[in-house]
């Protein structure tokens, strides 16, 4: 199934056929909004491997952050690779600490291969003025997307590598009539039933909804 299939049959079996603009095309009209919603209550569920994938990101010389704008839940492991070999980067305890293996301004310090990583927050307040006297290791992006996440990794680069991320990532959200993912098509009747359970619960119905969810089981 795609979406489009997946949204007529959440508004046959809920009755809200006010969410959806017409029954000929079922373009959408709000239901999106549960079916994503239930799409998103599953990925945290747990229930598929195939959430758990690698992500790989282009690291150039001299770099010590990336960002990226998939849609990650939690990070298990970092990597570094070149032509020649690859090395599993250790997560530093907390941020202060790879700040203290690494105080120098990053012009000074001794670039190599990483060693450490730290998952970095990208909404910081106040942060416009923060390397007005020098760039150390950090990473704050206050105005991008708060879906975006950053790793900053310690020490920076002396070669370009790959830099990869093992994590935990949610289903790309369903956007397009004919688009697919892993629910719709491996798994579309538990997809169903978990944008019926969203549509439920914000209507109220919470006698629906927990059985919905009951069923989920």
């Amino acid at each position: 199934m795609n979406l489009v299939e997946i949204r007529e049959t959440v508004v046959k079996i809920s009755g809200r056929y006010d969410l959806v603009v017409d029954t000929t095309d079922w373009v959408d009209n709000g239901m999106d909004f549960y079916i994503n919603a239930g799409q998103n209550m599953l990925d945290r569920m747990g229930i598929i491997k195939e959430s758990e994938i690698p992500l790989a990101l282009p690291l150039a010389i001299g770099e010590y952050s990336v960002t990226f704008s998939q849609r990650c839940m939690s990070i298990f492991e970092v990597w570094v690779n070149n032509t020649e070999s690859r090395t599993k980067l250790e997560k530093a305890k907390k941020l202060s600490d790879l700040k203290e293996y690494y105080p120098e301004l990053v012009s000074v310090i001794t670039s190599g291969t990483p060693l450490y990583y730290y998952p970095a927050s990208v909404r910081a307040l106040e942060a416009a003025g923060r390397d007005d006297l020098g760039t150390f290791l950090n990473l704050a992006l206050p105005d991008v997307n708060l879906d975006y996440r950053g790793i900053i990794i310690g020490p920076p680069t002396d070669e370009a590598m790959i830099l990869e991320v093992f994590g935990k990532f949610y289903q790309d959200e369903l956007t397009t009539d004919d688009q697919e993912n892993y629910w719709t098509s491996l798994a579309p009747e538990i997809l169903i039933k978990a944008a019926l359970y969203q549509v439920y619960t914000f209507s109220g119905r919470i006698k629906d909804a927990t059985n919905m969810f009951n069923a989920l089981g």
